[in-house]
């Protein structure tokens, strides 16, 4: 009879370990395939600067700078400086022209990204920003920090164009200005474009966009033809 107990203690235990092993393998194979997709995404918006820019195309990575009132970096801020959903964020850019976002000089710039920490993250300041396309500089007189500047920076945009979207953890702010695009024959076809790079196949993406001195942004969802 002991000899009986021993050997179901025996097999139960090894049955066990084979339960553990293969959650373990799961969550790997899990763990993996987010990586992968993370890259992947970076990979493309990678690619679709190469495309633009060819050898030309520099990769800056810009840390964050807390309470930071005169960069590019402001319009990525969800809570007033005092959220950590993002340390960084990366500009893609013209190597002749380009050193440092500052002063709003931005000639030369493709691209800005954000990595934020999560995908919940990302989907909170990409829903800021998009309420702060309602708001106008003349509504804000009198007042005073982030709210007023992100506000200016959204009224540059509103003058010479700009696309903003959200993709997994990344938020993107593709820029344009009044002249040609850098490739293509309209900025339609350059905005078809960066999405056709970030996105499946008739994958549905919602954008913030505004073309040069329309005056208004379109909040609206979009698929990149092929």
């Amino acid at each position: 009879m002991k000899l009986y107990y021993h050997l179901i203690l025996i097999l139960s235990i090894s049955l066990f370990s084979c339960g553990v092993k293969t959650i373990e393998q799961k969550v790997e194979t899990v763990t993996v395939s987010i990586s992968q997709s993370t890259i992947d995404l970076e990979k493309s918006v990678l690619n679709f600067s190469e495309s633009v820019l060819n050898e030309k195309l520099r990769v800056i990575v810009h840390d964050r700078v807390p309470s930071n009132y005169w960069d590019i970096q402001m319009l990525f801020e969800a809570d007033d400086f005092n959220s950590d959903h993002f340390n960084s964020y990366t500009s893609y850019s013209n190597v002749q022209s380009f050193d440092k976002p500052v002063d709003w000089n931005y000639d030369g710039v493709l691209l800005f990204a954000t990595t934020y920490k999560d995908v919940q993250s990302a989907k909170h300041a990409f829903q800021v920003l998009k309420s702060m396309t309602k708001v106008r500089i003349s509504e804000l007189e009198g007042f005073a920090g982030l709210l007023v500047e992100q506000v200016q920076i959204f009224e540059r945009i509103r003058k010479s164009g700009g696309l903003l979207t959200q993709k997994g953890k990344y938020v993107f702010y593709l820029l344009e200005s009044c002249g040609a695009p850098p490739v293509g024959e309209s900025w339609n076809d350059y905005e078809n474009l960066f999405l056709s790079f970030i996105t499946k196949t008739n994958e549905e993406i919602e954008i913030i966009n505004a073309d040069c001195e329309k005056d208004v942004f379109l909040v609206q969802k979009l698929k990149a033809n092929p």
